[in-house]
């Protein structure tokens, strides 16, 4: 049985829409896993079914103020990879991106002044879209550099497909937002160069350079600069509120993710107690117990779904021994390591494994 994981589901309206907000790791807007589903039938696949696999409801997706864990829809991607058989399908994705993907952002984004300042606004307002994904933009002479990458605890659990489909989005909306022809001047990638680098060449117009020490946009300053056709600063004006508001309701909870990305940091090693998270994170050790009653969740249950998570994407990888898993999830013996998985998973980590190999024979 695949772990479907289990949810601290918080519910807010905003000017009377339900939020709904699922808490585990970092969390991507629905408007995302919309367009994933989207490129997935442009490929003829059953995508209500992939997403299923990876323990998320598409009917859920499509409410565009719906959240999911950035580690489940990143395994959505691996498997559009194998089942569409386009190591590019990141490219595919960005082209099923609409304004109203990313809720009142992709609008603010669109009623910006300039590009320069839709990429501000991207930048500030970023986490309302991903909130395990960091952005920035330095000014140099003539040129704009737009640098995008994962926080490094995140990295080994996301595929390049991720990165591939965040950086395309990002030039086919400047594309839409200015009168079509708009081109970086060059792109750097982290990832390894793929086997079909023209489709790359062709979506972004550009050279692309693969193997980077950093994803770059390499952008001409005057080009963005260029005044929006798309400009309407009352209409940003009032997106930014609702983004501002929206933001607010995430903060309320990012205890959640502080502590997650900190157990994240240390599984490995020896796993810091709750005394140990609090000191860290500046608060008294009944401070932090109080603020994740109040989230809904506490100190155990974060690295239980932590250890889930982790367990069954480290069982996908055929390299890693069971003993080795079960260390580098801080079980001091395999044994312990067993159960515990048993008592997620209702089967054992070896018949989970084996369960994901037929799986993953029978798509080939």
């Amino acid at each position: 049985m695949a772990y479907m994981g289990k949810f601290l589901v918080v519910k807010r309206l905003i000017n009377g829409e339900k939020m709904q907000i699922q808490w585990q790791e970092g969390t991507v807007i629905g408007g995302w896993a919309v367009a994933i589903s989207r490129a997935l039938e442009h490929y003829d696949l059953d995508s209500e079914a992939l997403f299923k696999r990876c323990g998320i409801s598409l009917s859920k997706a499509l409410d565009t103020n719906s959240r999911f864990p950035v580690t489940r829809i990143s395994r959505v991607l691996r498997l559009a990879v194998e089942a569409s058989g386009d190591e590019n399908f990141g490219l595919t994705v960005s082209k099923y991106v609409r304004p109203t993907s990313w809720h009142a952002l992709g609008i603010s984004i669109w009623a910006s002044g300039c590009m320069k300042e839709s990429f501000e606004r991207l930048i500030r307002y970023h986490r309302m879209f991903h909130t395990a994904w960091e952005i920035e933009m330095q000014e140099q002479a003539d040129l704009i550099i737009v640098a995008m990458r994962f926080p490094e605890a995140y990295r080994p659990l996301f595929c390049d497909t991720d990165m591939d489909a965040i950086a395309a989005t990002t030039v086919l909306t400047c594309r839409h937002l200015s009168d079509g022809n708009f081109q970086p001047k060059q792109v750097r990638l982290c990832r390894s160069k793929p086997k079909n680098p023209e489709g790359f060449e062709r979506l972004f117009r550009s050279a692309v350079e693969f193997g980077a020490e950093d994803n770059q946009l390499i952008l001409d300053k005057n080009t963005l600069l260029t005044p929006l056709l798309t400009a309407n600063a009352e209409l940003a004006m009032l997106n930014d509120r609702l983004i501002q508001e929206y933001l607010a309701r995430l903060d309320r909870h990012d205890i959640v993710n502080r502590v997650y990305l900190r157990l994240l940091e240390t599984l490995g090693h020896k796993i810091p107690d709750q005394a140990q998270i609090a000191t860290e994170l500046h608060l008294s050790q009944r401070n932090l117990q109080r603020k994740l009653q109040q989230a809904g969740t506490s100190y155990q249950e974060i690295l239980d779904q932590l250890r889930q998570e982790l367990a069954c994407q480290y069982l996908q990888q055929s390299h890693l021994s069971i003993s080795e898993i079960s260390y580098r999830l801080g079980f001091t013996k395999v044994g312990s390591f067993t159960r515990a998985f048993r008592r997620w998973n209702y089967s054992s980590p070896s018949e989970y494994r084996k369960q994901v190999e037929l799986t993953y024979s029978g798509n080939t």
